[in-house]
Parts: structure tokens; C-alpha cells; sequence
């Protein structure tokens, strides 16, 4: 039960601020801005899908002490079965049952809604975090890590440029700036490209194949959003690897936010070449580091992240919940 000082009611517009707060205090190693989250929710919140925000604040007027959102899961694909549920906690007000309290709450509105999956991921390192997914009913499915690459004038030797031999078989170095972003047949291309390359990619929630329009809005307009970081591989007509990088809300690093190659062109050299140039871009414009993430069962680019100097930083525990039909009348 939740401690009595404090109250729960839904997040409003206002609150993104003090809630952008409390995250990047317990996530500094990857922080956001008040417009990464806007939109984030906004796409996550249009029709069809369902999506629950809630604050927990200080019944005597204080500030938001934590946060907790429900939303569909899975890769940027809409599956109205599945949810992420997620609880943000200040460390220092943890410990009162603020988080359990939050995240029986969405999972009620789970249930009630229809869900039948929920997902979500705490800590690996943080003991509290992964008794807190055991209580909560989650039953552990995978492992997924945080790795970092600290960007020094010399953190490509020995990482060959492979654009020459590539260009023997056909291929093509752009970015998304080169090609034109705003241009129908680019995005199009783009989104076609994505989706062959996420083919076989694992991931905790099975995915749906993304609408080009939800690409586009993801991806293309995205608050930190690079064109000229944007890489792409063509051959003849057709993308077929890509590999994009966003700004952070901290100025010196960048986030890789996905690499991948159509399968018929795997392991050839392609996303390596294409990972290589992201990092070349980050040491011409003076960026520290580059975070991404990593599946414990993409060992293919867990490889290539490790050659490339990648190192894991944070692991993460990834766990599934299944919940109980709702009882009649009780949405």
C-alpha cells in the first residue's frame, strides 16, 4: 500500500518537466529532454493505441516524486495485446510503495483495456529493482545491455575502410541528407529497407511490421533526428542496409539507435562498414561517445560492437507478464 503522504492521479502536459527530472536522475547515463518525451508519448498515444501516464506527488503540494507509463510494446509496432509498463521512482522516495502502487494501477488498466502481455525491464545491478519485477508478477525472458564507445581520435585503427572492396559488389555509400529525407520516394525506400532488416533481429516482444508513416514520424522527425548521420547502403535501385544515430540530451554524446542489413546482404561487411562511418562522424564532430543497445541473443552485432570497441556498460533484465482475463464489468 502506498505510504498515505503521497497521492497518484493522472500526468498531465505540465508534468513532463519534473518527470524528465526524476528519470535522468535514475537514468544519467542515458538522458532525454522534455521533447523527446512529448513526443515519444504522442506517438505512443495515438489512435488506435492506449497508453496510461501517472504521477505520484506529496498530498501537501510537493514535487512529483515518480511516474509510471503504460504503452503498446514492441518495436515501434502496434500489438493492442501487449503493453510496457514501466515505474520511475526518485531514489529517494523509494522504499514507500510508491512504485507498487503505480504499477498495480497500470496494470489494472492493462487488464481492463484487454491486455494480455505486459514487458518491462529493470536494472540488472540494482537488487531492489529485480525484486520489484518478481513481485510485480514479471518471469524473467531475456537480458539486454547498455554498451558505450568512448570516441577518440583513434578509436578506428585498425577498422579498415571497406567502402572500395563494397563498392565492387554494387554497393553505395549515402545518408539520408545526401538522398533527401523530405522526399516521398526516399522515405519509402527508407521504410523498405527497415523492414527488411529487422527481419530475424530478436527482441523480448514479437513484433509487427511498423506503417511507413509511423517510420516516418519515429525516425525521420524524431526531436534528435540527423540526416548527415543517417547512413544507408544502396544497390541498384534499393537501400539495403541502414544505420541512424540521434542526439541526446546530453551535447557530447549520441545514441545508435538501430543498424541492420537486408538478410540476402549479411555478413559481408555491410552494417560494419556502415557503423564505421557513424563513428567517423562522431570523431569530425567532436562527440564523446556513442551509447547503444544490445540483445543478449543478437550476437552477430554484439560482435561487431565489440570489434569496433563497444564495451557493455549497464545490463538489463527484460521480463514478461501474463495477465488474467478482466472480470466482466470491471473496465
Amino acid at each position: 500500500m502506498v505510504d498515505p503522504a503521497y497521492a497518484i492521479r493522472s500526468a498531465r502536459d505540465e508534468d513532463l518537466p519534473a518527470e524528465v527530472e526524476v528519470l535522468n536522475r535514475l537514468t544519467p547515463e542515458a538522458p532525454i529532454s522534455v521533447e523527446d518525451l512529448r513526443h515519444r508519448r504522442r506517438l505512443n498515444g495515438a489512435p488506435p493505441r492506449f497508453r496510461v501516464d501517472l504521477v505520484a506527488e506529496e498530498r501537501t503540494g510537493g514535487p512529483i516524486v515518480a511516474f509510471g507509463e503504460l504503452e503498446p510494446a514492441g518495436f515501434a509496432a502496434f500489438d493492442p495485446r501487449r503493453g510496457w509498463l514501466q515505474v520511475f521512482v526518485d531514489p529517494p522516495r523509494q522504499g514507500h510503495g510508491i512504485g507498487r502502487a503505480l504499477a498495480d494501477e497500470l496494470a489494472t488498466r492493462a487488464q481492463a483495456h484487454g491486455m494480455e502481455f505486459l514487458y518491462t525491464a529493470v536494472r540488472a545491478d540494482v537488487p531492489r529493482d529485480v525484486a520489484f519485477l518478481h513481485r510485480q508478477g514479471f518471469v524473467e525472458r531475456r537480458r539486454s545491455w547498455l554498451s558505450v564507445l568512448e570516441v577518440t581520435p583513434t578509436c578506428l585503427e585498425g577498422i579498415p575502410d571497406g567502402t572500395d572492396r563494397l563498392a565492387e559488389a554494387g554497393l553505395r555509400f549515402t545518408t539520408l541528407a545526401e538522398e533527401g529525407g523530405d522526399r516521398p520516394e526516399v522515405r519509402a525506400a527508407v521504410h523498405r529497407a527497415y523492414l527488411a532488416a529487422r527481419e530475424g533481429i530478436p527482441t523480448v516482444v514479437p513484433t509487427r511490421p511498423v506503417s511507413e508513416s509511423e517510420f516516418v514520424a519515429r525516425n525521420l522527425e524524431a526531436p534528435g533526428v540527423l540526416p548527415d548521420a543517417f547512413f544507408l547502403a544502396e544497390w541498384g535501385r534499393e537501400y539495403v542496409g541502414l544505420s541512424f544515430l540521434e542526439r541526446l540530451a546530453e551535447p557530447s554524446s549520441l545514441l545508435q539507435v538501430f543498424t541492420g542489413t537486408r538478410p540476402d546482404w549479411r555478413r559481408r561487411g555491410v552494417a560494419l562498414e556502415l557503423k564505421r562511418r557513424g563513428i567517423a562522424y562522431a570523431q569530425s564532430h567532436g562527440i564523446a561517445r556513442i551509447r547503444t543497445y544490445n540483445d543478449s541473443l543478437n550476437i552477430a552485432m554484439w560482435t561487431i560492437n565489440q570489434r569496433l570497441g563497444f564495451t557493455r556498460q549497464q545490463e538489463h533484465v527484460q521480463g514478461e507478464r501474463r495477465l488474467a482475463p478482466a472480470r466482466p464489468g470491471s473496465a
